[in-house]
């Protein structure tokens, strides 16, 4: 069973994650306990990210924007409540720090590259044209000139 001594790693890299300068200290903001219950797998139907701003709320300090490792503590215990709800505190806390241990570390989300292919090749592929921008085109792709307009300009203003 996880202690609450082992859950001060998983702590500091959800505190420091994402800080350019590094932790100043090791304190969490709720955007990062929020990261925190999700990259966990804390949250289920009962534990919502809802239940995890209110308990972020409930558990800082008045006027602060941030939470030391006692009161991230106090919050798992809170949290640990209101998911175990037929088991002892003890139990569901205990179950709630060793989820947190198997899933835990903090993950990147990028939105990266798109597997659909280059933009390019999508704006460029006259198959996928329609309507008078269609019939500028040949069967192979290829613009026709001036046979593949309706009218053609003989140069001059108006003409």
């Amino acid at each position: 069973m996880a202690a609450a001594d082992d859950m001060y790693p998983l702590f500091e890299s959800f505190c420091s994650f994402g800080d350019r300068a590094g932790a100043q200290g090791a304190m969490m903001d709720g955007a990062k306990f929020a990261k925190c219950m999700r990259d966990c797998k804390a949250l289920d139907r009962r534990v919502t990210p809802t239940e995890v701003d209110i308990t972020f709320a409930r558990v800082k300090s008045k006027g602060a924007r941030k939470i030391n490792f006692n009161q991230f503590l106090d919050a798992l215990d809170q949290l640990a409540e209101v998911k175990y709800p037929t088991k002892t505190p003890e139990e569901a806390t205990a179950s709630l720090y060793a989820g947190m241990q198997k899933n835990g570390s903090p993950k990147v989300r990028a939105t990266g590259t798109s597997t659909k292919g280059n933009i390019y090749d999508r704006l460029t592929d006259t198959s996928l044209y329609t309507g008078a921008h269609k019939h500028r085109f040949d069967s192979d792709g290829r613009g026709r000139g001036a046979a593949g307009r309706d009218v053609v300009s003989k140069g001059g203003i108006g003409g």
